[in-house]
């Protein structure tokens, strides 16, 4: 069992020594311009949603903090976050990131409530969309969302829609963020 352990510790420090060497000698790596297009969306920021009764949990409101900035050299953009939704407390952790061999965002995500969800990304002007698949009762559902900051970047609107069949789209929750902060 305690192997089992030390596994992605070895893992990592494997990987660790193993992806220097990968790159040709004397030559330095650098974060994807790309991901710098994300800018305005780091910052802290307070949020505030609207969720609809849904195969996920009940209809309420939720209230959060949420920290949002480059991380690990500015390979990645980390967002961390708390606060209360309609039935408890919620936290969660996501890593936007640019996969410079598909040209394209992804992301993964994971919560106190158990979720865990990579998704694909797109930033079109000032909107950044995903999708996203994921099970609850036992169906499969697919996920989009949008979120689309503000000429002046003091604030952001986001959507989560789902869908069972591909075709009949349901909210899942509507939010505004509002800029409470900045971050180095």
């Amino acid at each position: 069992m305690k192997s089992l352990l030390l596994l992605p510790l070895i893992l990592g420090l494997g990987m660790a020594l193993i992806a220097p060497s990968a790159r040709a000698e004397g030559e330095a790596r650098k974060p994807s311009p790309e991901l710098q297009k994300l800018a305005p969306w780091t910052g802290k920021w307070r949020i505030e949603e609207t969720v609809s009764a849904s195969p996920f949990g009940p209809a309420g409101k939720g209230s959060y903090r949420c920290v949002e900035k480059f991380a690990h050299g500015g390979y990645v953009v980390e967002s961390q976050g708390k606060g209360r939704g309609p039935v408890a407390p919620l936290s969660w952790t996501e890593i936007l990131y640019y996969d410079t061999a598909a040209a394209a965002f992804r992301s993964f995500y994971c919560d106190s409530d158990g979720v865990a969800a990579t998704s694909n990304m797109e930033l079109t002007g000032s909107s950044l969309k995903g999708t996203w698949t994921s099970e609850a009762g036992g169906k499969r559902y697919t996920f989009r969302t949008v979120s689309t900051i503000a000429a002046d970047g003091k604030s952001y609107r986001y959507e989560w829609d789902y869908t069972e069949d591909g075709v009949t789209w349901k909210p899942l929750l509507r939010g505004v963020a509002k800029r409470v902060g900045s971050v180095r």
